[in-house]
């Protein structure tokens, strides 16, 4: 019923992984920053760009794309979001696992 929100959720999780660099507010830097290191600004370390909210309420959509998608796409692009400090999916991954 759905299958057409899926698949353009997981090309999505798939180019946020590959391409998160281009994702971010001109003028950010390109270096995935250490864990727990802060920008000059006490920020986070990185800008996205504010489109980029969308990507955010998909995740966290009741239609829950994670269970759905690639195990391999889900857990990657868990990977790279974590890593980046852009999105922290692992909850979810869990609790679709215990379901």
């Amino acid at each position: 019923q759905n299958t057409v929100f899926y698949a353009v959720a997981q090309a999505l999780f798939l180019i946020f992984c590959f391409r998160w660099r281009d994702l971010l507010e001109d003028g950010e830097e390109e270096e995935v920053p250490m864990k727990g290191a802060k920008s000059e600004g006490g920020g986070r370390g990185k800008k996205w760009m504010k489109q980029l909210d969308v990507v955010q309420r998909v995740v966290n959509s009741v239609l829950n794309p994670l269970k759905v998608c690639s195990p391999n796409v889900a857990s990657q692009f868990a990977r790279v979001a974590h890593a980046t400090d852009f999105l922290y999916c692992y909850t979810i991954l869990e609790s679709n696992r215990r379901s």
